[in-house]
């Protein structure tokens, strides 16, 4: 699933307008949008309208009320848009095109025929799972946290908190992480003593994934999984912790990592976790936490996680803005300037 135009009349917050994510000339979008603008220009409030339009066709938790998403001061206004399907997504919704179009009117619900939305489409754009077999839409918040508490969380769970504060939405990643450690360490047991040996290449290793991800993003770093916390001791009641290992050869808690490594973190962990691939994913500000210098190189390692992505990035880093091309780039205007 891909976006290829979102269009926005008084939708709060976003210039109103046409926009396009498509290469020019063809029927295909970039891998990779930047939408820059200064502060206040509806850099977030664009990626945000991209979510709303995907819950109005089909909601991970519920569909926004129309009247909300109205700039202050309006009756009326409207959010559509079109999206290009895979071959088995065009299939399982019966479309005769790979294109789906769609629009819906801002206001006052009573005062216009609701939009129907057709079953199949409806459950295609809800449906979610934690694998790379179903496309999804991924809203990365500027607000995300690696949380420091939290419990291992089922994929219903995840579902509802796609779009919520970026405080808790993570909040699972970690302990999730420590669980499949855990049982990963259960399983070698249970081997070793049905087997009498267990040969590396044998052992199970779930998170195999998370760790090259990770790696990627963070090369002075290498996730090692759960360990018993610090002056723990057998019976105590000690939860374990995620450890790393860093290229000193002393291990961190995952709590205790850089802003920076916290990010490379929660990123790389939750693009593996959700099963990123053939998705939209909408990203705030990448360059958060992120040395100026290493900007650049942290997107574009980001962007080559998963598998056929979509990418749409709100950023107000020069250094990000230098690395792409005119055509990947929608400029949004200053909020002083009416003009487009």
């Amino acid at each position: 699933m891909k976006i290829t135009k979102l269009e926005c009349q008084n939708f709060a917050g976003v210039p109103d307008g046409a926009y396009s994510f498509l290469v020019p000339g063809r029927s295909t979008p970039h891998d990779l949008t930047l939408i820059a603008g200064v502060r206040g220009s509806g850099k977030t409030r664009l990626l945000e309208a991209i979510v709303a339009l995907k819950e109005l066709v089909g909601a991970y938790r519920a569909p926004p009320p129309p009247a909300s998403l109205l700039e202050p001061g309006q009756r009326q206004g409207s959010l559509g848009g079109t999206f290009l399907l895979t071959d088995e997504e065009r299939a399982a919704v019966e479309l005769d095109s790979n294109e789906l179009t769609v629009a819906f009117t801002l206001g006052d619900a009573r005062e216009h025929e609701p939009v129907k939305i057709p079953r199949p489409v409806r459950m295609l754009f809800s449906r979610f799972a934690l694998n790379d077999a179903r496309g999804k839409i991924e809203l990365f918040p500027a607000s995300r946290a690696l949380a420091p508490y939290g419990e291992p969380t089922t994929a219903d769970h995840e579902k509802l908190q796609r779009f919520g504060p970026g405080a808790t939405k993570y909040a699972g990643l970690v302990p999730s992480l420590i669980a499949l450690s855990a049982a990963d360490g259960a399983r070698a047991l249970q081997e070793t003593a049905a087997r009498g040996m267990l040969l590396g290449l044998d052992a199970p290793d779930s998170l195999g994934a998370y760790r090259a991800a990770i790696a990627k993003l963070a090369p002075e770093l290498r996730l090692r999984g759960a360990q018993p916390a610090p002056g723990a001791t057998p019976g105590d009641g000690s939860k374990p912790i995620l450890a790393f290992e860093r290229s000193n050869g002393t291990f961190v808690d995952a709590h205790a990592l850089s802003d920076s490594q916290k990010q490379a973190v929660l990123l790389g962990g939750t693009i593996v976790r959700l099963g990123l691939s053939r998705s939209i994913i909408l990203l705030d500000s990448p360059e958060l936490h992120i040395h100026v210098a290493d900007q650049a190189r942290f997107l574009e390692t980001l962007v080559s996680l998963g598998d056929d992505n979509q990418w749409i990035v709100a950023t107000g880093s020069s250094e990000i803005m230098k690395t792409a091309r005119r055509e990947q780039m929608i400029a949004l205007p200053s909020p002083r300037d009416p003009q487009r």
